[in-house]
């Protein structure tokens, strides 16, 4: 996982470029968790 240590060792682009994919899975994490997985999750089979 990316730490903000790592800026002054690696650079602001370098850190960013290894940090964007534990932003992604942040706002996709959100993202699920304000709309919600949908009809066809394990959630929703589940539940019926």
């Amino acid at each position: 996982m990316f730490h903000l240590g790592d800026i002054k060792r690696l650079g602001f682009w370098s850190a960013m470029h290894e940090a964007r994919a534990d932003l992604t899975m942040l706002l996709g994490c959100v993202y699920l968790l304000i709309v919600g997985a949908g009809r066809w999750s394990l959630d929703a089979r589940l539940a019926r």
